[in-house]
């Protein structure tokens, strides 16, 4: 057994033999060695050999850690965890690491992450990570839909004290209150939720996060009123936030007011292809494009929109610049993902991404039609080269479902930001969500899948096959989108897709619609019952709040 804590020491020992007149000397030389910090009394040693790779193992945690502290390269950080882990399996610290930037760049490290941070002995940590840890925790048992469990690791983080989480502990509680109403919803226990969601705001008053949550639980349980209340105090805090935070917060509590005051849309449940409303802008009552903004834009309304890409359009142009015999011959390189990584950009092991040419994918990659989570390739329009980019540009420029000053995004910025996608069968792109956005499909089919705010998709950044398995508490909204079809995504709804041909198509993101909270809690004013002096007085904060955003922004009426 080694001893703990014997200090290295070196020291020799001699004597001398006579022997036949004749002197000899020896010297013997002996070692000892300390053990390793932190290996337990009685534990049998493990040679020179394990305790040298522990020490090449801290070595590499530590410049890790240097190069996260750093905001430097997290993949080389990445790497650098995982060459700890393998020195040393037990290193707790490697281990909550390397789980929390596998998270950070996203995907389809959830189950190893899991696996990771089960592992860990929180009293192990450092720098008070054993709070961070549990939430991470929390975290992935939530992606991978194991809500019960996802429920207990949030629940821990709010409340026990046991765990620390140094200067920012009590902002990371707040957090995990939230991802604990979060998951509660998901799994279908609103009354629960709002129980959690009031504690959570009596605690933390000036989190927008909790108030956001706290109105979806009060209109899952039927208390639209006061689901409205909370959203009128929360457009005055954001009112009072510096200009260049209300951005995010704007938007999500403008997506679940929106939600609210649709009064939980009864699409066409009953279509068999499409749940979506089909609309065509010529044929909309008074000014089309008017009318498009005020009943699904600014509602967060999803809908397919058919006859924009018709003959005589850029669009004819484009869709036959981007024929599948004219992006054969383009030697362009490109970086395919699989379609289970597409959503969260997953690149952290460089397993996910693989290399080759717009030709040879067209030629032998889509093809491969029996992996169950085929190759798909999802690009900026840019990358594409001038050849395939001025086209697609001319058709943003063209485009009139977002060419509008209400819109976060300019011209320019859509035009930067447009995407590129071409898949073969069984290709897509698992569920995500971001801002308005909306998909134009060239070539193919496209099976869609969409769920509104507050409503779990099941995993996420799965094959579609391991999605389809799962049980799902609520079906939904489906839609099969046909050649010459835009289909209309709103601002913060889950949604997913696959491909069920080979399909070519323009993806473009429009951001939030400016001031989409206070005309949608205006809207659930219309929807409660109220005395009529309190109805007066919420109409008038109402109209004061629009006309504040006016004032900053003149609307172009582009009809």
């Amino acid at each position: 057994l080694v001893i703990p804590y014997i200090p290295i020491v070196l020291f020799p020992l001699c004597f001398s033999i006579f022997l036949s007149h004749q002197i000899y000397h020896f010297t013997f030389f002996f070692f000892f060695f300390q053990a390793e910090d932190g290996i337990r009394d009685a534990q049998e040693s493990r040679g020179l050999g394990d305790v040298y790779k522990r020490q090449v193992g801290n070595q590499h945690y530590e410049r890790a850690r240097q190069l996260l502290v750093d905001q430097g390269d997290r993949h080389e950080a990445i790497g650098l965890l995982r060459q700890a882990l393998d020195s040393n399996p037990s290193h707790a610290d490697a281990a909550h690491w390397l789980g929390h930037s596998i998270l950070r760049i996203g995907g389809t490290g959830y189950k190893q992450v899991q696996q990771l941070l089960a592992r860990i002995q929180l009293s192990k940590l450092r720098d008070t990570a054993a709070l961070d840890t549990v939430m991470l925790l929390g975290q992935t048992h939530e992606k991978l839909a194991d809500l019960e469990q996802a429920a207990t690791a949030y629940r821990r983080c709010a409340t026990s004290q046991e765990l620390k989480g140094g200067q920012r502990e009590d902002v990371k509680r707040g957090m995990a209150m939230h991802g604990w109403v979060r998951v509660l919803l998901a799994d279908g226990r609103p009354e629960e939720a709002l129980e959690v969601a009031d504690t959570g705001v009596a605690r933390w008053p000036s989190m927008w996060q909790m108030r956001d949550v706290q109105a979806a639980a009060l209109a899952q349980v039927g208390a639209v009123g006061r689901a409205t209340r909370v959203l009128q105090q929360s457009c005055l805090m954001i009112r009072a936030m510096p200009p260049q935070l209300t951005l995010l917060p704007s938007t999500v509590l403008g997506s679940t007011a929106a939600w609210i005051a649709l009064g939980n849309l009864n699409l066409n449940q009953s279509a068999e292809e499409c749940d979506l409303d089909r609309i065509s802008i010529q044929g909309l009552p008074g000014k089309g494009f008017e009318f498009w903004r005020e009943q699904y834009l600014s509602k967060n309304r999803p809908a397919i929109i058919v006859g924009e890409m018709g003959p005589g359009t850029v669009w004819e142009e484009l869709r036959e610049a981007w024929a599948l015999d004219k992006l054969a011959q383009s030697k362009v390189p490109v970086s395919l993902r699989r379609s289970s990584h597409v959503a969260t950009d997953q690149e952290f092991d460089g397993q996910s991404h693989v290399r080759t040419t717009l030709s040879d994918y067209v030629n032998t990659g889509l093809s491969n039609v029996t992996a169950s989570d085929p190759l798909y390739l999802l690009t900026q329009v840019s990358d594409l080269g001038g050849r395939f980019s001025g086209r697609a540009n001319r058709a943003v420029a063209a485009d009139r479902l977002f060419n509008h000053t209400r819109l976060t995004a300019d011209l320019v910025t859509r035009q930067q930001n447009a995407l590129f996608y071409l898949g073969g069968p069984g290709a897509g792109a698992t569920f995500h969500a971001h801002t308005n956005a909306w998909n134009a499909l060239l070539h193919g089919r496209r099976q869609w899948y969409l769920y509104p705010p507050h409503h779990f998709p099941g995993p996420y950044s799965v094959p579609w096959s391991e999605w389809e398995s799962h049980q799902q508490r609520l079906r939904p909204y489906k839609c099969l989108q046909q050649p010459g079809e835009i289909l209309y995504v709103p601002d913060q709804w889950f949604h997913g897709v696959r491909n069920l041909g080979t399909s070519v198509g323009l993806a473009v993101e429009g951001g939030s619609w400016s001031g989409l909270l206070e005309l949608r809690v205006a809207d659930m004013l219309s929807l409660i019952h109220i005395s009529e002096p309190t109805r007066l007085l919420s109409i008038s904060y109402a109209v004061f709040c629009l006309k504040k955003k006016k004032k900053k922004r003149k609307v172009i009426d582009l009809m």
